[in-house]
């Protein structure tokens, strides 16, 4: 079986996977070129003492457009800018001061150097052409063993934590446990809490535990093993959900080997998730967004040397591609033997970067990955007319690529741009399937989902009567309009008047885009006050409505008022005397007339008086603004009048022997609103009477041809 035949990453792994083993530890022909690795641009690394560097010794850490690399033997830093992946230049180096370098770490503008035998150094480079030593601090031996998270550096070897003081550039002791079980590597989950070192050979107990939550005091929690004669992790990295802790072991037996994943949802308890057996592993780096764990071997000329491995499933890690490095020979200078040996290796943003020989090589992980498109949508199901955000930010692309985004809303309208998130007006309703596709410039891909949108219902105005039409006579037309608003612009409308006297008809409509106004007519043959109802109706069956309270309809021909008595005022009548309960007299001067109303000829306005006595109030008035009787079927009458400051009216009933006249009064301040007296319903009178005069024949007009 060839390595590297996935072609394009998680899609052709799902095909590798179903037909390889989970632990793949056994030959894998990787001499030929990888599919998912390619170099793109290499340098060499300085000389030292006239040989060349010892690759395996050789530390990195990669940032940005940035590599710094800590060479064991030199004990100098060299800074290498990396913007053109294909032309790696170095910027600057820079000579510390104690032993051999076993570790290098960057965190926001410094590099922290571990030495064997020597200490700590702080390097200020917040200008990489230029780094500064900032700090040394001896603290004996440091072993692969420094992290930073936040403020704070640990270092694994005589397990020490640091506050970090960039303002000063000092580093300030706040814990130091010294040679608490003899320290190797350490780590710190992301949220500082937790750190995990490497104890060394001899204890049989591969992973400390501690609790750092207080820095000034941390507390060793336990030391884990999944069974008896394990050996220390070297290597190790955490994973930015703080969930999973990766770590290798090396220079143990075979089949001891290999890289290990832990679940460490629960910090204070690992629990071993899978064990990866290889026998020459040195370096890992994890590609966190594509859960890909990429491996060094420390021996060149092997079939691997980087593994790429699908961590997917940390229970079950698969081996997918692996890229090869042919055997090369340089001077070993710890042994002053020519070995074939490898270095250190770091993934960054798609790119790894690794020592080779004295090269720092640099490899592009797939050439170009489709992305992946996500969409959603805020709210997914709306109103016409109203906002919704379609959300493409979940989507992604394997090789960092910026991507574009074109969407297709199925109304009709489309939109590309470099936004993942677009707000979208559906101008009307229906199910929508809405479609973003994601494209890097090379590939692209599809994601769609479907929306509902509601109809909304229109929004009408008030039914507009214009003032003169609002007291007509008999046989004169009335003409109204309102206005419309609709969210749904694409509809369109129909409108209905009610006229308030058993007719209705269709309104006019004119609208644009959703809005318009409706317009009707209508003439009155008969007296009374109508309330004039407007539906207005979309397309889509959504009506609105809208009224205009009173049309006053009179006819001067229809007869007159007059009539006197008195009714039982019912509790609650009289708003200045709210106990009040008892006899309301209506009268007209001595005459004993409690009312009268009557148009003259010609008149459009009635003549009369209106005199109410209840509860302590007196109101007369001979001010009048219309009168509407009807003798057609039960014989009823409605007066209004009054002054500037007040206002009554009053509903009387000339009804049957058989059946009490009827009266209702209602006053009020005009100025306030204020209501005096209100007997709320038509009240039998308790003595008196109501008439509704017919008029006189010589008085009445012409209808119809007729007298």
């Amino acid at each position: 079986m060839k390595c590297g035949v996935r072609s394009i990453l998680l899609i052709g792994c799902a095909l590798l996977l179903a037909v390889m083993p989970m632990q793949l530890t056994a030959q894998v022909n990787c001499t030929v070129p990888s599919l998912t690795m390619t170099e793109v641009g290499k340098v060499q690394l300085p000389s030292y003492a006239d040989t060349r560097m010892n690759p395996v010794r050789v530390k990195m850490h990669v940032d940005g457009d940035y590599v710094y690399i800590g060479d064991y033997v030199s004990r100098e830093v060299y800074i290498y800018n990396v913007a053109d992946k294909s032309s790696p230049n170095r910027v600057s180096r820079i000579q510390t001061q104690y032993g051999n370098i076993h570790d290098i770490w960057y965190d926001d503008g410094y590099v922290y150097t571990g030495h064997r035998g020597g200490g700590i150094t702080m390097i200020n480079v917040t200008d990489p052409s230029a780094p500064s030593i900032a700090r040394n601090i001896g603290v004996g031996y440091i072993h692969r063993g420094l992290a930073t998270v936040g403020n704070y550096l640990f270092c694994g070897k005589g397990f020490s934590i640091y506050e970090i003081d960039k303002t000063g550039g000092n580093l300030l002791v706040r814990s130091n446990l010294g040679n608490h079980f003899d320290g190797f590597e350490v780590v710190a989950t992301p949220n500082g809490d937790y750190a995990y070192r490497g104890i060394e050979w001899g204890v049989n107990q591969p992973l400390g535990v501690y609790n750092v939550q207080n820095k000034s005091n941390p507390q060793f929690v336990k030391l884990f093993h999944e069974n008896t004669g394990e050996y220390p992790p070297g290597e190790m990295e955490i994973s930015p959900d703080g969930n999973f802790l990766y770590a290798l072991t090396n220079h143990v037996p075979p089949g001891e080997a290999g890289f290990r994943i832990y679940n460490i949802a629960n910090p204070a308890d690992p629990q071993l998730l899978s064990h990866t057996a290889h026998a020459n592993i040195l370096s890992l780096s994890l590609d966190n967004v594509h859960k890909i764990l990429y491996v060094r071997d420390s021996k060149l000329g092997t079939d691997c040397s980087i593994r790429e491995y699908d961590v997917v499933d940390p229970s079950s890690p698969n081996l997918i591609d692996c890229y090869y490095f042919p055997p090369s020979s340089f001077l070993n200078r710890d042994t002053g033997y020519v070995e074939a040996q490898d270095g250190d290796l770091w993934y960054s943003n798609g790119y790894i970067y690794a020592v080779y020989d004295d090269d720092l090589v640099i490899l592009q992980v797939n050439s170009n990955v489709a992305p992946v498109a996500a969409i959603s949508v805020n709210p997914l199901s709306g109103i016409e007319g109203s906002d919704m955000a379609v959300d493409a930010s979940g989507s992604y692309d394997l090789n960092g690529d910026a991507l574009t985004y074109s969407w297709d809303f199925d109304d009709g309208d489309t939109l590309s741009g470099n936004d993942a998130v677009v707000i979208h007006t559906f101008q009307d309703n229906g199910a929508f399937h809405v479609c973003v596709t994601v494209s890097d410039g090379t590939d692209d891909d599809t994601a769609c989902l479907d929306v509902t949108v509601d109809n909304a219902v229109p929004s009408v105005d008030p039914v507009a009567v214009p003032v003169e039409m609002r007291l007509v006579s008999v046989g004169d037309t009335v003409e109204v309009h309102a206005s419309f608003t609709d969210p749904g612009s694409l509809d369109t409308h129909t409108g209905v008047f009610a006229w308030g006297d058993g007719e209705t008809s269709d309104g006019v409509v004119t609208d644009t885009g959703g809005s318009g106004v409706v317009e009707g007519s209508h003439k009155y043959d008969t007296a009374g006050q109508y309330k004039v109802m407007l539906d207005v109706t979309d397309k889509d069956g959504g009506t609105g409505h809208s009224f205009f309270e009173s049309v006053i309809v009179y006819d001067p021909d229809a007869g007159h008022l007059t009539g006197g008595g008195w009714v039982a005022s019912p509790l609650g009548s009289c708003m200045q005397s709210p106990d009040f309960e008892g006899k309301a007299n209506i009268f007209e001067g001595k005459s004993n007339i409690v009312i009268s109303s009557k148009y003259k000829k010609g008149a459009r306005v009635p003549t009369g008086k209106f005199k109410f006595r209840a509860c302590g109030l007196e109101f007369l008035s001979e001010d009048q603004e219309w009168l509407v009787a009807t003798r057609a079927g039960s014989k009823k009458a409605i007066i209004k009048g009054g002054t500037n400051d007040w206002k009554f009216l009053v509903w009387a009933g000339d009804n049957t022997p058989e059946n009490p006249d009827t009266v209702h009064v209602k006053i009020w301040d005009t100025n306030t609103g204020d209501v005096m007296y209100d007997n709320g319903v038509d009240q039998a009178l308790s003595g008196g009477s109501i008439v509704i005069h017919r008029a006189k024949a010589k008085n009445r007009r012409l209808r119809d041809g007729r007298r």
